[in-house]
């Protein structure tokens, strides 16, 4: 919003910073906006040049059979039985905020094959059940079940949203980091944010909000450590709150 300001405003100069900008793109740089605008052609001034002809010959419209009558088709969604011994403890990625927590909840509600029976947002994991009678799971070995969990958790959520094995790491020996931020209240860049972080290798869990202007992580300290995270925020525009 300051380069936007400091270049006279105007929406299409905000949309040249937002697109340009290292949160966005995912580099170390901002991209600068073209000095020289293309000039704008008017649909009337270039209408030969889009044109075959100068004069479309008239199309006939086909006549619609009248299906008023005709019954409306309605998807048949199989009922699968869910029990205790199949069912697995999974951490989910993409929780960067609690609202997520109902997204995810919603989402399962679309994968009949899945059922949700907790959730722990603190933790980031969630107990999935799934139907091994389905042809989903029918005779898939643990590591398979929780790959074709998280790749059709990542389909219906648009890949925002994904499971995988809880981490090998004790809760106890990880280290919590609290990183103060200042930012517009958006869940795209929270969720930018957070994909920052959970980048970094020893990075086991993370959030990123800032409606609340915070981000967390809990990092194995032996492989980062606070410094490291701050600085891969501020060299993707993320602005840090002084202390």
């Amino acid at each position: 919003m300051r380069r936007t300001q400091s270049k006279g405003g105007g929406l299409r100069t905000l949309l040249h910073e937002v697109i340009g900008s290292p949160l966005f793109t995912g580099d170390t740089k901002t991209i600068e906006q073209p000095t020289a605008q293309p000039k704008l052609v008017s649909i009337a001034e270039n209408q030969h040049r889009m044109l075959m002809s100068a004069t479309l010959p008239r199309v006939a419209v086909p006549v619609l059979r009248n299906t008023s009558k005709m019954p409306a088709s309605v998807p048949v969604i199989a009922e699968f039985q869910f029990d205790d011994e199949h069912s697995v403890n999974l951490q989910v990625t993409g929780w960067f905020m609690a609202d997520r927590v109902d997204d995810f909840r919603k989402l399962l509600k679309d994968f009949p094959e899945a059922k949700l029976l907790k959730v722990d947002f603190k933790t980031a994991q969630a107990t999935i059940a799934y139907a091994n009678d389905s042809d989903l799971f029918r005779g898939a070995k643990p590591e398979q079940v929780v790959e074709r969990l998280n790749n059709r958790v990542r389909q219906l959520s648009g890949y925002t949203l994904g499971v995988k094995p809880l981490s090998a790491i004790p809760r106890d020996k990880l280290k919590h980091v609290k990183i103060p931020i200042i930012g517009l209240d958006c869940k795209a860049c929270s969720m930018a944010a957070y994909d920052i972080l959970v980048r970094i290798e020893g990075v086991e869990q993370a959030t990123a909000n800032f409606r609340d202007g915070l981000v967390t992580a809990w990092i194995d300290p032996n492989k980062t450590n606070q410094s490291t995270l701050e600085d891969a925020l501020k060299k993707r525009g993320v602005q840090l709150k002084s202390p």
